[in-house]
């Protein structure tokens, strides 16, 4: 820790596997990081390291003010599902407003609760994310990034978030079947906007605008999910929850398209 508010680190070992060959291969690893805050309103996190793939790097900046928050973050990493070393799902809304309410609740245990609380009343599920990815069956390389914006209002509340991630088979003595298996690529770009609206101090009325595309490199390997949500969420008492919810689904394939209308009602109860 050079000065208050910045750490830096360096690290450096070998690292084996055999994703490219039947026996195990070992290659030297060396990176170097640092974390930086130079008030509680701002944060920044970057990591370097040099790989068996190449380079690969973690980058997170985050800038929070009375209201609003704004966060970026990008990485070039392995995913392996096999090993469970996935590097975390893409922000959701719970992770905004976490990040939102350090300077009310700096005790993570009453944050949480706040965070959760503040969610239900707006009708905005906590782990809603902007993609839904895919289930990879042998290790990825993947390069992602990503943009998001949580407003807080008196009565409404806004999130925006702008994601884009390809990825490709690192493992390539794999036999697994997944969307990797006809192409080398897979493209996802995606858009989502969250507008949650408090009608009572009980009540939250909730409307989920998103966008997915995706494609491959070879030919009609690509469709796009559009997805409209409606959502009304009401307590009932002091322990338990309902919930009404309509969604309206296109998914644009030249493939296998369709259309999905449904209608969602959801009791909860705490014990």
């Amino acid at each position: 820790m050079p000065t208050p508010g910045l750490v830096v680190r360096a690290n450096a070992g070998r690292e084996s596997n055999n994703f490219s060959t039947q026996a195990q291969r070992a290659n030297a690893t060396w990176g170097a990081g640092a974390d930086w805050s130079p008030s509680t309103n701002v944060r920044a996190s970057g990591q370097l390291d040099h790989r068996f793939f190449g380079n690969g790097y973690r980058l997170s900046a985050e800038y929070r003010l009375p209201r609003s928050v704004f966060r970026f973050s990008s990485s070039r990493d392995v995913n392996d599902p096999s090993a469970q070393s996935s590097f975390g799902a893409l922000a959701t809304a719970y992770d905004l407003f976490y990040a939102q309410f350090a300077g009310i609740a700096p005790d993570p245990v009453k944050r949480d609760e706040l965070v959760r609380s503040y969610l239900q009343f707006y009708g905005i599920s906590a782990t809603a994310q902007v993609a839904t990815g895919f289930l990879p069956s042998a290790a990825t390389l993947q390069r992602r990034t990503e943009l998001s914006y949580a407003l807080q209002g008196v009565r409404s509340n806004v999130v925006l978030t702008v994601s884009n991630s390809v990825s490709s088979r690192i493992d390539s003595l794999s036999a697994g079947v997944d969307d990797l298996s006809n192409t080398n690529l897979v493209r996802q770009r995606s858009y989502s906007f969250t507008l949650g609206h408090r009608l009572t101090p009980v009540t939250g009325l909730s409307l989920d605008l998103s966008r997915q595309d995706n494609s491959g490199d070879g030919t009609g390997q690509s469709n796009s999910l559009r997805t409209i949500r409606l959502n009304l969420t009401t307590s009932l008492g002091q322990r338990s929850t309902a919930s009404l919810s309509a969604r309206h689904v296109i998914f644009d394939s030249t493939t296998q398209p369709y259309t999905e209308n449904a209608l969602v009602a959801t009791f909860g109860l705490q014990f």
